[in-house]
């Protein structure tokens, strides 16, 4: 499977106008806030279980709901792992841990828009599948092993636009611009060369090649210049 990636350090993060591969794509609308999802539960026994939850959020990074600053990850996540122990109805959180540290990267592949949060010790990883007629879908979790965990989503939100592309025109004027100059300034370099080497030139004008026709060129364009008459 071949990906495309773009490195997000080059350009800021904005999930309502993420570029990747001249495509742009717009996610905002996913994410109005943070969202939480299930990973997994432990049962102990018959009084005690413990719940697994991720809180992410691929558009801002999040911050504590409240209670403990030891019950969440830190202020500036953008995905925090949980555990909640249940025992006798009574809910308590033994761990956070930070699974996203910062913005994430990008890659697309086909119909599919590639988000990812990373941190030491864990990932999420969003893949967000272009589905144009489906707009209140939910995440799924796909794989969840030693914090590294993978969510699918089918949504219309993953669907990209084209973006638009310098016109043709103006790049072929500009290339025969520079393929012009440059064959120029070739064609003044290799003549001196050649006068130097072959004739023993060393004195400007007569060093250049054809000297005679940018003497005379040169001396009209300077009359005509002092005579008001410019070309």
């Amino acid at each position: 499977m071949k990906f495309h990636f773009l490195y997000t350090t080059a350009l800021a993060y904005s999930c309502n106008q993420i570029k990747a591969n001249n495509l742009e794509y717009d996610i905002a609308s996913l994410f109005p806030s943070s969202k939480t999802i299930t990973l997994q539960t432990i049962k102990h026994e018959a009084i005690s279980e413990d719940v697994y939850e991720l809180k992410y959020n691929f558009c801002n990074s999040i911050t504590n709901p409240g209670g403990d600053k030891n019950d969440f990850c830190a202020d500036g996540t953008w995905a925090c792992r949980l555990i909640k122990n249940n025992k006798n109805s009574k809910v308590r959180i033994t761990s956070a841990k930070l699974i996203g540290s910062s913005e994430p990267t990008v890659t697309t592949n086909g119909d599919i828009l590639g988000l990812r949060l990373m941190a030491e010790n864990g990932s999420v990883t969003l893949n967000i599948k272009c589905k144009a007629t489906v707009t209140d879908s939910t995440p799924t979790l796909t794989s969840y092993k030693d914090d590294d965990i993978v969510l699918n989503w089918e949504h219309a939100a993953g669907c990209n636009t084209a973006l638009s592309t310098p016109n043709s025109s103006s790049n072929i004027f500009a290339a025969l611009f520079f393929y012009s100059l440059g064959g120029l300034f070739a064609y003044f370099a290799i003549g001196s060369i050649a006068n130097y080497v072959l004739k023993g030139e060393t004195r400007f004008p007569d060093i250049l090649p054809h000297s005679d026709f940018w003497v005379a060129l040169g001396a009209t364009v300077w009359v005509k210049y002092l005579t008001n008459d410019r070309i």
